[in-house]
């Protein structure tokens, strides 16, 4: 239960302290008293009256602090009566310095309280200057008028900064207890204002009749003090009765707990306060604690540091604890408490306490520790009685309830990383097998259907990996999307890809979610021991299999091999720089033609990114795309390649007048930006280049939907001229859909169809993807054509467009061929576009 400090008091503090210094430094200009002192006595007497003023205090409590007022403001008096300002406040401050350090007050109370009545005396003395006028007599009414108006105004003052910090310390405006107390305040800043104005006058007429007169006020200061004796025993008595029903009649152990520390914060004037109980049969301990430090209920997992006597309660102060005792009080992060033990049958069962008393003299005292005591065994008699079995059923509850939120995932109820760490520690060295599991693209279904659908599918997808698993095996969610399996008995690579096949079967069933049909599929990394090796290894190594199989096409499953340690060390560089590269534009472009294969004419440049990085060369975009996509820098690091290829090949296509289109890979993460049409605009305007020569390619292998493009951002690019093709097409699982509901324009036959039609193999899947594209209205271009066997079964197939390296590599735009900016193109496809 540590307390935190409230950096705002100390704020507060200095505004405060700025005030009195520079309120003391305009009175400095004063030098003389109104008075002359009728003795010669040097103004330092002041000091100890102050002082003495300041210890004889009464004190009026709300709630768990409270309010005190002092005999200060006859100090006040005597102060701006016969003293020259500077004198009175030096004076003030060193009375009320002596008095703290008697009293042992926290410093930060100190300081308030100094700085609060520095300001408010300098109040007090113009005040009391302004009404009295210049050389008043002993019998000016102006004088005594002016001194009582200026101890009210005040005592005022200080009530108001009382009430703020207090607000201030208690994070709320105390607007229901404000009036009470400023009440209060001015009745009592009246009163012993009008006192201190009859000792001054005494004074005034005979120093020794003044001291004559300090009897009676000595024996009238005895007896209220004894008043509020008797009031505090009576409230006393009537706080245990009240304690004794509650235990008794309270049906709810945790319920009365609650009742019983709340009324004991009121009655000690404590910040808060617990009961912990010791539970033999775990040997642990376990409570309630409530306060402004502690909202609600509290469960305490360790024993005190330190324990009364059983039966005995104690007083322990931070200023005074040493050895155990100081480590219960920073264990508890409290100034000062009040602790008992719970004495059940002889034994020590708990231990009672509150701590952090408010106010001023916020020590607590003897006649608080007998009464403490005194609770101490109201409660243990009750709990002796009927209620330790029920109590502790509650707690046990509890402790169930948060072992099991320590080490479950609350959405899902899987276990958790922690539970995860555990099992693995007690797993066999020897034969251990973790799999990580991670969600492909579930951000889509995210941003699509609304977070409350992605928790629907991730608790769907908990109960098929755990129908998936043996019952020793542990299935736990470590955040995200992301799950992991440790194998609970035999953890040898074979078993662990049998159980991710089973997963990966599991999961590609679809799910229907408010009667939609939603598929989620998973890259899974699977990682093995033998030899005891490191449990933060195994986890690792894990992960990089998983991260593995989502680089080489999602969907998949692979084993960790140690060449795997190389390629993730190359990832972290990559992911690394990545945003680096963005910034300091280290990326450039290449241009490849697209060929119209009879007429072997140039009709399209296609852009591909290159990434010179400073460690690993150039790079390609198979190499950092997928990064770039998974940490949204895909966005930004479009952006920039559309806008470079348009300023790049746009000049060229006006010069030339040639009808040759522009090919740009986008990211579907990019088209559903809100302001991609307005980017692809001043792209084209900025080059001069015509929309109708701008084709923009999908990387995205994954399912292209409404909902992963914004249907209002394809209208526009299609209203535009701009045309839309589908890359790697019959890669991706969903590709034929895309095809049908998709408003595409071309698709890009993938290269491994093309290299299955070699002379004398299958042509019938590239035969199949060009019926349906000519179904379509689509019209397809080969990608990868390296050999002219290749070219010649493409072109009587009836597949008109194709690049790969059979004709151009990718190649600088100052290496670009002339032979692709001139010649006749009648089948160009700018006209097959129109």
């Amino acid at each position: 239960m540590p307390r935190l400090k409230n950096p705002g008091i100390w704020a507060f503090n200095a505004l405060l302290l700025i005030g009195a210094l520079l309120s003391a430094g305009t009175l400095a200009r004063i030098s003389g008293s109104l008075l002359p002192v009728p003795l010669r006595t040097p103004w330092m007497i002041l000091v100890p009256i102050t002082a003495l003023a300041e210890l004889c205090m009464f004190s009026v409590r709300y709630r768990s602090d409270a309010q005190t007022f002092s005999l200060g403001e006859i100090s006040y008096v005597l102060g701006v009566v016969y003293l020259r300002p500077t004198h009175y406040l030096i004076a003030s401050f060193l009375g009320l310095t002596l008095a703290y350090l008697i009293r042992r007050e926290r410093l930060i109370r100190s300081v308030f309280n100094i700085c609060a009545t520095i300001l408010v005396a300098c109040l007090n003395v113009a005040m009391t200057r302004m009404i009295a006028g210049d050389n008043p007599t002993a019998g000016s009414a102006r004088l005594w008028f002016g001194v009582l108006v200026g101890c009210s105004l005040a005592a005022f003052g200080q009530a108001v900064l009382v009430v703020l910090v207090r607000s201030i310390a208690e994070h709320r405006w105390l607007l229901k207890e404000a009036p009470k107390v400023l009440l209060f305040t001015q009745l009592n800043g009246i009163a012993i204002s009008s006192l201190g104005v009859l000792i001054a006058v005494v004074i005034g007429v005979s120093p020794i009749l003044s001291i004559v007169g300090g009897v009676p006020l000595l024996m009238l200061y005895v007896f209220c003090r004894q008043l509020v004796r008797e009031h505090t025993l009576r409230t006393n008595v009537e706080f245990l009765y009240e304690t004794a029903q509650n235990i008794h009649n309270t049906a709810d152990a945790e319920d009365a707990f609650t009742g019983l520390l709340q009324r004991s914060l009121t009655s000690f004037h404590a910040g808060f306060g617990a009961v912990i109980l010791h539970r033999p049969d775990s040997n642990s301990w376990m409570g309630f604690a409530v306060g402004q430090t502690s909202q609600g209920r509290t469960q305490m997992h360790e024993a005190p540091y330190w324990v009364p006597e059983p039966g005995q309660a104690a007083i322990v102060s931070r200023h005074d604890a040493e050895g155990a005792q100081r480590l219960l009080v920073d264990q508890l992060g409290a100034d000062n408490l009040l602790i008992a033990s719970l004495r059940i049958d002889g034994a020590t069962h708990g231990v009672i306490l509150v701590a952090d008393r408010g106010g001023e003299g916020a020590a607590f005292g003897e006649l608080d520790r007998r009464l403490f005591e005194l609770l101490a065994q109201q409660v243990a008699i009750g709990l002796e009685n009927s209620q330790l079995e029920r109590s502790l059923g509650v707690l046990t509850r509890l402790e169930g309830e948060l072992r099991h939120q320590a080490n479950h995932d609350a959405l899902t109820g899987l276990a958790n990383r922690s539970m995860l760490t555990s099992f693995l520690l007690r797993a066999d060295s020897r034969g251990r097998a973790v799999i990580l599991i991670d969600l492909d693209d579930f951000k889509t279904i995210n941003d699509s259907l609304g977070h409350a659908a992605g928790d629907a599918v991730l608790i769907e997808v908990a109960k098929r990996l755990r129908a998936s698993v043996r019952e020793e095996d542990l299935v736990a969610r470590l955040g995200g999307d992301e799950f992991a399996v440790v194998l609970g008995v035999r953890g040898d690579s074979q078993a662990a890809t049998d159980t991710a096949e089973r997963m990966s079967a599991a999961l590609n069933s679809p799910m229907t979610l408010d009667g939609r049909r939603i598929e989620v599929h998973a890259s899974i990394g699977i990682a093995t021991t033998s030899d005891g090796a490191p449990l933060d290894e195994l986890l690792r190594s894990a992960d990089v299999a998983m991260y593995q199989a989502k680089s080489a096409g999602k969907g998949r499953h692979m084993v960790f091999e140690s060449g795997m340690d190389d390629e993730a060390r190359e990832r972290m560089q990559i992911v690394s720089g990545l945003r680096d590269a963005i910034r300091d534009e280290q990326f450039s472009l290449v241009y490849q033609p697209i060929i119209n294969l009879p007429s072997n004419t140039t009709v399209a440049l296609e852009a591909l990114l290159r990434w010179e990085h400073h460690e690993l060369g150039v790079l390609g975009p198979d190499r950092f795309i997928p990064m770039a996509e998974e940490s949204g820098l895909i966005v930004s690091l479009g952006a920039w390649a559309l806008r470079r290829a348009c300023s790049d090949i746009g000049p060229l296509l006006s010069e030339s007048g040639d009808p040759i289109a522009l090919h740009v890979n986008v990211s579907p993460l990019q088209v559903g930006s809100a302001d991609f049409t307005e980017m692809v605009i001043d792209a084209l305007s900025a080059s001069g280049m015509s929309p109708n020569r701008l084709v923009l390619e999908i990387t995205e292998k994954t399912a292209l939907s409404d909902s992963a493009i914004p249907a209002g951002n394809v209208e526009s690019l299609r209203e535009l001229g701009v045309k839309l093709a589908l890359d790697d097409f019959g890669t991706g699982y969903s590709s034929l859909a895309a095809a049908h509901d998709f408003p595409l324009d071309l698709i890009k036959i993938d290269q491994l169809f093309v290299r299955a039609i070699e002379a004398g193999s299958d042509a019938s899947l590239v035969r199949a993807i060009l019926a349906m594209a000519n179904s379509l209205g689509l019209l397809p271009v080969a990608e990868g054509i390296e050999t002219a066997e290749q070219r010649q079964v493409l072109i009587d197939l009836g597949c008109n467009l194709g690049q790969g390296y059979l004709f151009s590599p990718a190649v600088a735009l100052a290496d670009l061929p002339l032979v692709c900016l001139s010649g006749s193109r009648s089948d160009g496809m700018a006209q097959t576009l129109s």
